[in-house]
């Protein structure tokens, strides 16, 4: 449960399954006696808001560092087309309403990448989407440009296209990293390495079946050149390698924050320069 701003938008791992004010949420009042939490200290931060309390539905079992929750003044964005609309995973892009227009714009593209990696991935791993929904977000300053969260996957806002200079290799990069992260709701989601030390096959792998996606999926037939950036990236890879910074492909990890100083900024190769 989360208690926000009424007018809010707040979305989780698992489907909301209600919403009510805070007066009438018993379970609530419940939740903060049990923390000894005063009620009134605690509301006096939303001031004069309107506030309400969104309730979502248990998720399964999964590593806590793919738990997510989303909260602000955010806009959601539903297919028009029918196909998607109906599509057996419920679907959703949400975006800053700041850049809503832009979304507006290419979610069909979103939505039609989406749709099709699910469909192929369901193939390739002989296994049904294993979550409830799939939200995908778009937010501002995420340093980290994509994250996988079990059914609410994270993007910067400059995976959106705004302008005529998104060009289609930049269009391709974008729709190559939908699919990444889709993939690892198998593949790392549903399926976790035991520790750290093997995230370099989680996110090689995941690299490579997003580049199958693409040349193979329903739907992404207008992106021919899917193994061309392929091995472009590669040579990119195989020039990183050369360089006295660089590391084995499995080290030794001893806590999680030397896995993230670790990973940080490599994520996507060198395409993720084209978006800042």
């Amino acid at each position: 449960m989360v208690l926000a701003p009424r007018d809010w938008l707040v979305i989780a791992n698992a489907p909301q399954v209600g919403s009510k004010s805070y007066q009438g949420s018993h379970a609530f009042k419940a939740k903060l006696a049990s923390f000894e939490i005063d009620q009134d200290e605690f509301l006096s931060h939303f001031k004069d808001e309107q506030t309400c309390c969104f309730e979502f539905a248990e998720s399964p079992k999964i590593s806590t560092y793919l738990y997510c929750f989303l909260a602000g003044p955010y806009q959601v964005f539903e297919s028009d087309v029918e196909e998607i609309k109906n599509f057996k995973v419920p679907l959703r892009l949400i975006g800053r309403k700041s850049v809503a227009k832009y979304l507006e714009n290419s979610k069909e593209d979103y939505f039609n990448t989406t749709k099709s990696g699910i469909e192929y991935y369901e193939k390739f791993f002989s296994c049904n989407y294993p979550f409830a929904k799939l939200d995908q977000a778009f937010v501002a300053d995420f340093s980290s440009g994509a994250m996988e969260n079990v059914g609410l996957i994270t993007y910067r806002d400059q995976f959106i296209q705004r302008d005529e200079f998104f060009t289609e290799a930049r269009k391709q990069y974008v729709r190559m990293v939908i699919l990444h992260e889709i993939s690892h709701m198998w593949f790392g989601n549903l399926v976790t390495m035991k520790w750290w030390d093997d995230l370099w096959l989680n996110e090689s792998f995941a690299n490579f079946v997003s580049y199958l996606a693409l040349d193979e999926g329903e739907g992404t037939k207008q992106y021919t050149g899917a193994w061309v950036e392929f091995l472009d990236e590669s040579f990119w890879g195989l020039a990183t390698d050369q360089k006295n910074t660089t590391h084995p492909i499995s080290v030794e990890v001893i806590h999680t924050e030397a896995a993230f100083d670790m990973f940080d900024g490599i994520s996507y190769g060198k395409g993720a320069a084209w978006l800042n």
